[in-house]
């Protein structure tokens, strides 16, 4: 049996919190062309005692790779979300790949180029069928799969790290989705 973490999501951070029965960790939306909303400073600052997963929201195969990159890095440099943290692990930054040109992998190559030059390391999150994630490389870290069947474990192909498994889900704060994830993945997320 591997051993998973809960993690949700919400394009705005709930308020109150949803317990540990949702979640151990949360994902930030820290920017992008196609991210919905980035969260506040406040609403950083409520989950600040949760291990964090930082999403990049790009444009695939419509912004400049390039310069999505180094957005992308500023935008984490800006909220002090280190690219290594002390015990020299590389920190993750999920990026969404379901927003573009599909299949992207040129674009991919040469957005993800700056970032892990910069010290960062990149899950891929996408859908199986729609965003053909799996026509990605899967890099350093691997796979973030959207499948949405209600059962928290992982999706059954290789090198996937996490699996968004449920969408929707009303807590007290608002509404999130839920993920699973390696547990050995929690020592790249930010503190």
């Amino acid at each position: 049996m591997t051993d998973l973490t809960l993690v949700w999501d919400a394009a705005t951070s709930p308020d109150p919190l949803p317990n540990d029965t949702i979640g151990t960790a949360c994902m930030v939306y820290v920017g992008g062309t196609s991210a919905a909303r980035v969260w506040t400073e406040p609403e950083i600052d409520r989950v600040a005692h949760m291990p964090k997963l930082p999403v990049w929201v790009p444009t695939p195969g419509v912004d400049n790779p390039r310069q999505a990159g180094q957005a992308c890095i500023a935008a984490l440099q800006a909220r002090g979300i280190r690219a290594v943290n002390s015990q020299g692990q590389r920190q993750w930054v999920l990026v969404d790949l379901e927003t573009g040109r599909e299949p992207a992998a040129d674009w991919l190559k040469l957005f993800v180029r700056p970032i892990f030059q910069a010290g960062y390391s990149i899950p891929r999150y996408g859908s199986p069928d729609s965003s053909h994630l799996f026509d990605y490389p899967p890099g350093t870290v691997g796979y973030w799969v959207a499948n949405y069947n209600g059962q928290a474990r992982l999706y059954n192909h290789a090198n996937v790290v996490g699996t968004q498994f449920q969408d929707l889900v009303q807590t007290p704060g608002g509404i999130v989705d839920q993920s699973v994830m390696l547990a050995s993945g929690l020592p790249h997320l930010w503190l």
